[in-house]
């Protein structure tokens, strides 16, 4: 019998290996996931529920696309099940929990920022329509080009901030211009001439 105690055996001193990818889990601050002031909550949820949305129909007009006799659409159909799997894995995790490797994926997605979303699934649903041009390629991988606009919105923030500080410079140069013409080189009031 060994000298420890029998609630003793699975306990193990962690090794510097251990602490470190510790540390490096928790100093990794999430810009997405933390109070991001540009996209509101109720958007993030939006997005992520089209993009299980559109990964589903991906794969059902993938499937469905698999039913040919030619071989370039029998390759997109395939290309688009996958795809269509992939997006539901990183937008609805929930949905896959089964996958060991899923929680550590979308952990590592989720620090991506969105314009990386947006071009992967622009370039990723671009693929199998230029395989195979049909309505049901259209459909499927438009369903997650969509998914990918989406993200490129979030990408992009809110702009009418913009429109509102260029609204105040222009009031200003304005202001600035009448102060000149109404006083003098010395700072005192001009004399109409």
């Amino acid at each position: 019998m060994d000298s420890r105690g029998a609630g003793d055996f699975n306990q193990s001193s962690p090794g510097p290996d251990d602490k470190a990818v510790a540390v490096n889990i928790n100093s990794t601050p999430n810009p997405q996931v933390q109070s991001d002031p540009e996209v509101s909550w109720w958007f993030r949820i939006l997005v992520r529920a089209v993009g299980a949305v559109a990964g589903v129909l991906c794969m059902i007009f993938g499937l469905w696309r698999c039913i040919t006799f030619t071989p370039l659409c029998l390759v997109a159909g395939i290309l688009m099940m996958v795809l269509g799997f992939i997006v539901v894995v990183l937008e609805a995790p929930i949905c896959c929990q089964w996958l060991d490797l899923v929680d550590r994926i979308t952990k590592w997605v989720d620090l991506r920022p969105y314009w990386q979303k947006a071009a992967s699934y622009f370039v990723l649903a671009i693929i199998p329509v230029a395989l195979c041009a049909s309505l049901s390629t259209f459909l499927g991988c438009g369903a997650v080009f969509i998914t990918g606009v989406l993200y490129g919105l979030m990408a992009v923030g809110k702009k009418g901030d913009a429109v509102k500080i260029a609204h105040v410079q222009k009031r200003q140069d304005q202001l600035a211009m009448e102060t000149r013409t109404l006083m003098d080189g010395s700072g005192q009031p001009a004399e109409e001439p």
